[in-house]
């Protein structure tokens, strides 16, 4: 283990220098298992030597304390307004000022010179005499950069990036004034000035402590100058941590940068030797096809050890994909009870991150009531109301407001309508970000004082860190906002929403005990006897980098920046150094391919396989088809007694309805879901209206209009016809049902966006019924909305039962010439041919006409009311109204093709196949079973329920 023998060289050699000794290291976790081997090693009394990171080194070494990103990125927007005349708002700007910053770290961390390599090249000849310093192949790639960028004509795509281009050296300068002036700077500031101290103060600063830089591989030019100064001074020690395999191997890209740095920095001749990658080690790849396998997989691999996990260096699991961290805590085998997680839990994943992105939201989506208070988006209401944490902090239950919001469609929900307290401080409106900074943290501090009401210890703990760090981060910004930036309020909360997403916080644990499970860049220096590495996939492990820069690769690359080839080379030296030393290395990968995960294995592995004769497993999973089982409901006993309603000895008035009898010969098991179970859709609240209300308002309205025809001595004529059509009545009347339908009991509330639309094209619909009845003229009415029911006699295998039929008419009028018809409007497509009366009956016939089967049930139920009638149904399809030849009157193609003048010749065909219908239905040796045509059922509410 390299700390191990490091600290015992250490001990053995410098021992009584240790309380002047600093050991660097690249992370704090290696300084801490190291601090751990160094106290097991002395067996003296010792001072305790300085262990620090780098960047705390930096830190030291600058004077300069680490300013925090998001008030850089504040200070850097300021900077930015000033220096162009017609400056973005923050919100446009924000991703280009992270790109800004991301690359000034970059230049000051490689010790470019901002002027150099932001100069805008217009004369080629230049490329020569400004950068004398670069060897030629850089000075190429500028070349070809400039050659490139200069051809052709000036687009508005090249103007952007040269306007942007010319600012990036003066407020590289500002920015850096700005930081410096308050004794901060950003990392790559920070590293430049430690890099560039003065000897003088340099050697106040170092004066009497010798360093020692541990386990580094991809150093940039300000830590290799800063390590120059030290080593000529002798104040400077080197260890590198690597394996002699790809050290002395030119063509591998994981010893790349060790080989310069132990050219350049040479450790101790008496270290040792490293070469472990060559000594025969257990490989095993597994190849799984989903997230989930490879957590149980590596549950499996865990038990194969047989021991409690204690020592830390025993055993580690690396998440080259974070995302695996919760399905591999809930996959850990019992005998494990000590974890170590050195990933931070992701703010995004908690619970708690869901209830505040819902209340910024809602705010989000606030608008001003005529009252002047808030009115809020029922969607963002809804997700506040049904959420885990409102809940069980008001313990109310929200069923009853649910439901009333839900029944009276309100698409705004105002603020009257909530009185707990805790609703109180949530459903109120924020104008300014003053507002919203105080009803943030009023709802945050009331959530933090009773989380001990909500239950899971585990979230509560993590919440509270959350929760303080959230106010502490609203703190800062609106300070810095309300001081320095003037932007509106959706820039505010924008902003601050990408700042939540990015949180994280760590767990608390023992490090130095048990079970690690960590990520790939937490493992350097650390060597464990078993890795179990999960998600080893190309892209992933390498993780594919996406540079965001407004410097090119070619300019990146002639200046040293980093690039591609060198992210390559990094991730490679972390994967054979966690290996080198392993005993037990197993590596998982996800060969499925979805979405955005192609499946392929690792580049890695691919050498496992072929370089150390890695053992590929792919665990046989048992795969079977499965025939989905028809769903059949055989009528049981207690069925046929919840059928009994529909008799005449049931206990109630329920009737078979024309649109149940059709369910029936469409798809007797969805006859059974509505008609026996009871089953019916959830009430969802409607932002506009749907096509069963659109149908029922324009059924209603007609109503209200033709009320006054009907009565005796009423006639429906041309000329009153005409007059609906003049005096507004129309307009008013659809208005008032149409509040009725919608809005239910609150009728005094206006219609908006697409209803309007809809009352719109519904009033055009109604006038068009006034104008088709006027070519009818004169009629008289007879029934509006009429409802009409009958007893039908049936024989069953009990005896003769009486079965309740009845259903609402929509109109029923007479002309002149003596014929009653039975009018049945339509708002959507429908059949007016039919085929034969039989085939309104058959259940396997595509082209079945619903509509006239139901037509031809109401004349039925009317002809038993007034068996001496001479009854045509028909249909007012308001599509067709528009055609100049309309009619009412349904087509019969068999026996032969004629107008269905009068159902009276067809009632005694139609009333046989009905009762044998009828007896199908209450026959309990015939199931209730799916339809064979498995079109009807795309869009069953039920098709869920019977796997279709």
């Amino acid at each position: 283990m390299f700390l191990k023998q490091l600290a015992k060289y250490i001990c053995d050699n410098h021992a009584e220098q240790l309380g002047n000794a600093c050991f660097v290291f690249p992370n704090r976790r290696s300084g801490l298992f190291f601090r751990r081997s160094l106290v097991n090693n002395l067996d003296r009394i010792s001072w305790a030597p300085e262990i620090i990171t780098i960047n705390e080194f930096m830190q030291q070494v600058s004077g300069l304390e680490l300013a925090d990103p998001v008030e850089t990125i504040l200070v850097l927007y300021d900077i930015y307004k000033g220096s162009v005349s017609n400056p973005d708002p923050f919100d446009s700007f924000h991703p280009w000022g992270e790109m800004m910053i991301s690359d000034y770290d970059s230049i000051d961390k490689y010790l470019v010179d901002p002027e150099a390599i932001f100069r805008n090249i217009i004369d080629l000849k230049e490329i020569e005499e400004k950068f004398g310093g670069l060897t030629e192949e850089q000075v190429e790639y500028i070349r070809k950069f400039w050659s490139s960028f200069l051809q052709g004509n000036m687009t508005f795509e090249k103007d952007s990036f040269l306007s942007i281009w010319k600012v990036l050296p003066s407020v590289y300068k500002k920015l850096n004034a700005r930081l410096r002036d308050e004794g901060k700077g950003y990392e790559g500031m920070l590293y430049r000035e430690a890099s560039g101290m003065d000897m003088v103060v340099m050697d106040e600063i170092i004066s009497g402590r010798q360093f020692y830089f541990v386990g580094f591989n991809a150093l940039c030019e300000a830590e290799k100058r800063l390590f120059r100064k030290l080593q000529k001074r002798n104040n400077a020690t080197f260890f590198w941590d690597y394996d002699e395999m790809y050290l002395n191997d030119q063509s591998r890209e994981a010893g790349r940068f060790i080989r310069n740095n132990i050219r350049e920095f040479p450790p101790p001749v008496d270290l040792g030797i490293f070469s472990n990658l060559g000594n025969r080690t257990s490989i095993r790849i597994y190849d799984l096809p989903t997230n989930v396998l490879q957590a149980k997989t590596m549950h499996d691999i865990l038990l194969e050890h047989q021991s409690p996990v204690e020592d830390p260096d025993d055993t580690a699991v690396i998440l080259c994909d974070e995302n695996l961290l919760m399905p591999v805590l809930v996959s850990l085998p019992e005998n494990i009870e000590q974890v170590n997680i050195t990933m931070g839990y992701p703010f995004r994943s908690t619970p708690l991150n869901s209830f505040v992105e819902g209340i910024i939201k809602l705010q989000s989506n606030t608008r001003t009531s005529k009252k002047n208070s808030g009115s809020f988006y029922h969607k963002d209401v809804l997700s506040i109301l049904n959420h885990q944490y409102y809940k069980n902090l008001t313990g109310n239950d929200t069923r009853d407001l649910i439901s009333r919001l839900v029944k009276e469609n309100h698409v705004y929900v105002g603020e009257e309508y909530f009185e707990d307290q805790f609703a109180r401080k949530i459903f109120r409106r924020t104008g300014t970000i003053d507002l919203f900074c105080d009803y943030l943290r009023d709802i945050l501090e009331y959530v933090l004082k009773n989380l001990p009401g909500v239950e899971g210890g585990f979230y509560r703990e993590l919440d509270k860190e959350y929760i303080l760090v959230m106010l502490n981060r609203l703190r800062k910004l609106e300070t810095f906002f309300s001081e320095s930036l003037d932007v509106e309020l959706p820039a505010f909360i924008r902003y601050y929403r990408r700042i939540l997403s990015n949180l994280r916080i760590p767990f608390e644990g023992e490090p130095l005990a048990g079970l690690q499970i960590m990520g790939i860049l937490e493992t350097r220096l650390l060597d464990f006897k078993n890795i179990i590495m999960l998600s080893v996939n190309e892209e992933v492990m390498p993780q594919t980098i996406k540079t965001n820069s407004f410097i090119p690769y070619s300019l990146r690359f002639a200046f040293g920046l980093p690039v591609r080839e060198d992210m390559d080379a990094i991730y490679a030296y972390y994967f054979f150094r966690i290996i080198q030393r392993a005993t037990n290395i197993d590596l998982l990968f996800n060969s499925a391919t979805e979405g955005v995960n192609t499946g392929e294995m690792s580049r890695y592995l691919y050498q496992m396989k072929y370089e150390f004769g890695a053992e590929i497993i792919r665990p046989l999973l048992s795969v079977s088809s499965n025939v989905i089982a028809p769903v059949i409901v055989p009528k049981t006993k207690a069925i046929i007694s919840i059928m009994d309603k529909y008799l005449t000895d049931g206990e109630d008035e329920s009737f078979l309805s024309p649109s149940s009898l059709n369910t029936y010969v469409e798809c007797r098991l969805k006859f059974y879901f509505r008609k026996v179970a009871g089953i019916g859709e959830q009430e969802e609240l409607s932002e506009e209206l749907d096509a069963i209300g659109f149908g029922n308002i324009l059924h209603n309205t007609i109503q209200v209009l033709y009320e006054s025809f009907n009565s005796e001595a009423a006639t429906a004529t041309a000329e009153n016809l005409k007059q609906l059509l003049k005096n507004g009545r129309i307009s008013r009347t659809l208005l008032n049902e149409f509040r009725k339908e919608y809005f239910k009991s609150d009728t005094n509330r206006e219609l908006e966006g697409k209803n309007l639309v809809i009352y719109e094209i519904l009033k055009r619909y109604i006038r068009k019924i006034v104008e088709t009845d006027m070519q009818f003229a004169p009629f008289k009415i007879i029934d509006l909305e009429g409802t009409y029911q009958t007893i039908r006699y049936i024989h069953l295998r009990d005896g003769t039962a009486g079965v309740k039929i009845g259903g609402k008419i929509d109109r029923v009028d007479k002309t002149s010439d003596g014929l009653t018809r039975i009018i049945d409007y339509k708002t959507g497509s429908s059949q007016q041919n039919v085929q034969s009366i039989d085939s309104l009956f058959d259940a396997e016939n595509r082209s079945r006409s619903k509509e006239a089967f139901q037509a031809f049930l109401y004349a039925s139920l009317f002809l038993a009311k007034f068996p001496d009638a001479k009854v045509q149904p028909g249909l007012y399809v308001i599509k067709e109204l528009y055609r100049k030849d309309f009619s009412p009157v349904f087509q019969l193609k068999e026996p032969e093709k004629q107008e269905l003048i009068t159902f009276n010749e067809h009632k005694d065909e139609f009333n046989g196949k009905l009762n044998d219908l009828l007896v199908e239905i209450f026959d309990p040796d015939v199931p209730f079973s799916q339809t064979e045509i498995e079109d009807r059922c795309r869009y069953c509410e039920f098709k869920r329920l019977c796997n279709r």
